[in-house]
């Protein structure tokens, strides 16, 4: 029987109970997530957890909002996932419909190094007002960095 670590997101409940993660990689994925989707003050119990991808939807896309929003999630993913490193976002623009794409690079932490490291996209749709469901990357994106 495999060992349950955390609930996989979104939420899907069955007649075994929540969907459990199995591995250390859904874990993460699941907690970046959360951690992202998150708006600070969401939690009563921590209002400052969360990145609140959201209230950068309307914004202006500048380098200035890219900046901020880089060093928030770097942030909250020391503070709150301390098994992963941030290793940098990327943005992308898809140019129909004004969707930006926000890939959110990391790797698990293993007695001093990195494993492979992987990433998540959020997208963003002003037309709906939306931040669309996070895709993941390619199981592995090559890195060159050590701990």
């Amino acid at each position: 029987m495999a060992i349950k670590i955390g609930v996989k997101l979104p939420l899907d409940y069955n007649s075994n109970g929540y969907a459990p993660t199995l591995t250390i990689a859904e874990e993460a994925l699941a907690d970046i997530t959360n951690l992202v989707l998150t708006n600070k003050g969401e939690l009563a119990w921590n209002d400052s957890f969360g990145v609140g991808l959201e209230r950068y939807l309307f914004e202006h896309d500048t380098e200035t909002l890219r900046s901020d929003l880089t060093t928030d999630i770097a942030q909250q993913m020391a503070t709150y996932i301390g098994y992963v490193e941030f290793l940098g976002v990327e943005f992308q623009d898809v140019t129909s419909g004004g969707i930006l794409k926000v890939m959110i690079k990391y790797a698990i932490k293993d007695a001093g190094t990195l494993q492979n490291s992987s990433g998540i996209t959020f997208s963003f749709d002003p037309a709906s007002g939306l931040v669309g469901p996070p895709e993941t990357a390619p199981a592995q994106i090559p890195i060159g960095i050590g701990i």
